[in-house]
């Protein structure tokens, strides 16, 4: 089905545990993310050609011409043959787990309202299906009226950020129960003071936390861009390959788990964040707050919802 792509994105897993999708019927995105969005990255160069032969883009703001809007690769898009695949997937039997606009963001305020209603009305539609959706536009992400069968994100990489969620969440309570509200801590770019009352208090179900991967030179230019205070504290490893990773601090992750633990809330660690240093890891402190089994080759904790947890 057009647009349909099996995701390496650990987290993404389809109901049955195994590895799930990725559909973009938007993409593109004006957050400000530019120093370590994969996406933008991708937009602007392997993906490049196919993107600029969408024509259906946001109305550019006045500073920008139409013109300069549709040379844009990342400029926001709609894809109407990826909605239409939306409705296909309700004849798949077999359920799916699917992250919804992975390289564009859904929830931001120049997405216009019929876009997000011809997803939406695909996403009920394909009821049988898990989507995963992911937004840094957290005023509007919070109070949008997603379908029954969506996971709501929310992107963090900040303390600022981090306290914004929790309060718009508190406030914002989500109508259905049994959703997954969660967060995402990617790429982690400073310390988090996580609290377990203020995550239940939001309704968060599931957090995320992962480290920000890719070249040396352009992680070596992400750091210095970053906090000084963080600078510091942000270490450069390699990972596989020639791919590197921007790793937090051990006391940074075992604060989340910390958190996680006492809320009862799965954690789910990305691979990349075992490239810290292994006397870092060693920890008898940091391995029973991330639940780490010296047996399982010190493999963090990779647990989905509804999975037991060690409390």
């Amino acid at each position: 089905m057009k647009g349909v792509n099996k995701t390496t994105i650990e987290w993404v897993k389809n109901p049955d545990g195994s590895q799930g999708y990725t559909l973009s019927p938007i993409t593109g995105c004006q957050n400000a993310c530019r120093n370590y969005c994969y996406a933008r990255e991708l937009a602007l160069t392997r993906l490049k050609n196919s993107y600029l032969h969408g024509n259906n883009i946001v109305a550019p703001i006045p500073q920008i011409t139409r013109a300069a809007a549709e040379a844009d690769p990342f400029h926001p898009r709609f894809w109407k043959e990826r909605v239409e695949t939306l409705h296909q997937l309700a004849g798949v039997k077999k359920r799916m787990g699917v992250f919804l606009c992975d390289m564009g963001e859904i929830a931001g305020p120049w997405v216009p309202v019929d876009w997000l209603m011809d997803i939406f009305d695909g996403i009920e539609t394909a009821r049988q299906h898990r989507f995963y959706i992911l937004s840094k536009c957290y005023n509007s992400h919070v109070v949008l009226n997603y379908p029954r069968n969506v996971w709501v994100g929310f992107s963090v990489t900040t303390q600022a950020q981090y306290k914004m969620v929790m309060e718009l969440c508190r406030l914002y309570q989500d109508d259905y129960s049994d959703r997954i509200r969660f967060l995402s801590v990617e790429p982690f770019l400073e310390d988090i003071d996580m609290d377990a009352d203020e995550l239940k208090a939001a309704g968060i179900k599931w957090v995320i936390a992962g480290a920000l991967s890719g070249t040396k030179k352009t992680l070596e230019t992400i750091m210095v861009k970053t906090d000084k205070d963080s600078h510091t504290a942000l270490r450069l490893r390699h990972w596989h390959g020639t791919k590197m990773v921007l790793v937090p601090k051990i006391e940074w992750l075992a604060k989340v788990g910390a958190a996680t633990k006492k809320a009862g809330i799965p954690l789910f660690c990305k691979p990349e964040l075992e490239a810290m240093p292994l006397k870092d890891i060693i920890n008898l402190r940091v391995m029973k707050l991330l639940d780490i089994d010296p047996e399982k080759n010190l493999c963090f904790p990779q647990v989905m919802p509804g999975e037991k947890i060690n409390v």
